[in-house]
């Protein structure tokens, strides 16, 4: 097997992150509106209501109807009025604990605390009585991300009450903010809801913008606009008193991807287990004057509709007599696709001393996104070495091409297309990482997992996050 890089795509390393899973386990009951809490915090309200209650501390409730706050990280959210000085009228979101304790982490610094989430709580600053941006703090009420920038809520329909913000989950937090919205006329017109929905005019809103960050704030994301309303309500935001968006848009129908138990009460969901598919090596002329003796390289890539773009492979025979055998593309995207990778097998015959160029689908990893939404029909090498690590594998004879084959780790999360030529994806799990490096000697991090999802169809409204699927299927 010999390995040849393509000559201007290279591989770009991201940071990878530690991965911790915050508990949940309301219920979302069938009629899609009443929201019951898990059974820690249905005891705790029994025994601490009315000593609470007489202190001024109350239970809290985002949608002014159902109080289904919850413990997390050992705090649960309540209306304070305790702390707030001598003559303010109101309350502060504050927290106590599970015996009841108060702990001012507010200290009058804001006008909504959300639950905690992976040791962070989501905060809405307060300016002079306006809100004025998400931030976020954690345990002892640090200010670890200022709430005064660019970052803002999500509300939906006519509630006023109900603001959306990212928890943080695996060590990341999704934060959103207003995109530049084109000039569409004069008057009421001219305006774009974006970080409002009304599901009453949905031709109204124009879409946001979302990236992820870290604890400490640092973008780990360049921004994505989106503007598909359905898979925003696929998207990790919760609201105050931390139901996921998915449940208060669709009721109990569908499950949160991103929690264990998918936020819901009873027997934890078994992880999704994608399929395996091999798919079969392509028939060549094994009966040529001469067999696996032309070279391949990419020469040039085609970008397409949407997750639809190629790669062209030139086969060069330099013998003296017609060439016939494989070659294989092995590509994956670092950016755009965040990962996904696979393997495409090229049957040629070529006659002698010619060459012939073959295009290869590639979608999903060289795609119209990646160009950051600037439509083009082609794509220059140098602007896809900051997306794109591909190189072509060529053998020496049937039993090294069978040999190579052999070692790849597939997975597939979609039903087979019927073709068992194209291209195929590889493990978006430990051994398709693995496999990368060790046979082709590309660096794939975990860090892009949670940007892929698979959309089987009991799954097509909120798509599955890879990082919470069972690969262990390619693993072999």
């Amino acid at each position: 097997m010999k390995r040849t890089l393509g000559s201007a795509l290279t591989a770009i390393v991201l940071t990878v992150t530690a991965l911790t899973v915050p508990a949940q386990a309301y219920t979302m009951e069938p009629d899609g509106f009443t929201i019951t809490p898990n059974q820690e915090t249905l005891d705790f309200w029994t025994q601490y209501k009315y000593p609470l209650n007489d202190r001024g501390i109350y239970e809290v409730s985002a949608d002014g109807w159902n109080f289904c706050a919850e413990f997390h990280d050992g705090l649960l959210r309540v209306n304070d009025s305790v702390s707030p000085p001598d003559g303010y009228s109101g309350y502060w979101t504050n927290y106590v604990d599970k015996n009841g304790n108060l702990y001012d982490l507010n200290r009058g610094r804001y006008g909504e605390m959300y639950s905690f989430s992976g040791g962070y709580a989501a905060v809405i600053g307060d300016d002079d009585g306006m809100y004025s941006g998400v931030g976020y703090v954690n345990t002892k009420g640090d200010e670890v991300v200022s709430p005064h920038g660019d970052y803002t809520w999500l509300e939906v329909g006519s509630s006023t009450t109900i603001r959306y913000a990212g928890g943080f989950i695996n060590g990341r937090a999704i934060v959103l903010r207003k995109p530049d919205v084109p000039s569409s006329g004069f008057g009421t017109d001219a305006y774009r809801d974006t970080t409002t929905y009304n599901p009453y005019a949905p031709e109204r809103w124009y879409g946001f913008e979302y990236a992820y960050i870290d604890p400490a704030g640092k973008l780990l994301t360049g921004w994505t606009l989106i503007q598909d309303w359905e898979k925003v309500t696929g998207l990790p935001l919760y609201d105050q008193d931390g139901v996921w968006i998915g449940h208060r848009e669709h009721g109990s129908s569908v499950s949160d991807p991103y929690q264990p138990g998918g936020g819901q009460t009873g027997q934890p969901e078994q992880p999704f287990v994608p399929e395996f598919h091999a798919p079969a090596l392509p028939e060549y002329n094994k009966n040529a004057p001469s067999l696996f003796a032309s070279t391949a390289k990419i020469t040039g890539v085609n970008v397409g509709m949407a997750a639809y773009g190629g790669m062209d492979v030139t086969v060069t025979n330099p013998t003296g007599v017609t060439d016939a055998g494989v070659v294989a593309l092995v590509a994956f995207s670092q950016e755009g696709s965040q990962g996904e990778a696979g393997v495409f097998f090229i049957p040629y015959e070529v006659p002698a001393g010619e060459s012939r160029t073959y295009t290869v689908s590639t979608p999903g990893i060289v795609h119209q996104g990646i160009f950051n939404g600037v439509w083009e029909s082609s794509g220059l090498p140098e602007l896809m070495e900051r997306y794109v690590d591909a190189a072509i594998v060529t053998f020496s004879d049937d039993a090294d091409l069978h040999a190579f084959y052999d070692t790849i780790p597939y997975e597939q999360f979609w039903y087979p297309r019927g073709s068992t030529g194209e291209f195929q994806p590889i493990c978006d799990g430990p051994a398709g990482t693995a496999w990368l490096w060790d046979v082709m000697g590309f660096q794939r991090t975990g860090d892009y997992l949670p940007f892929i999802s698979y959309y089987p169809p009991e799954h097509e409204l909120q798509g599955i996050p890879a990082d919470t699927v069972d690969h262990s299927v390619c693993e072999r």
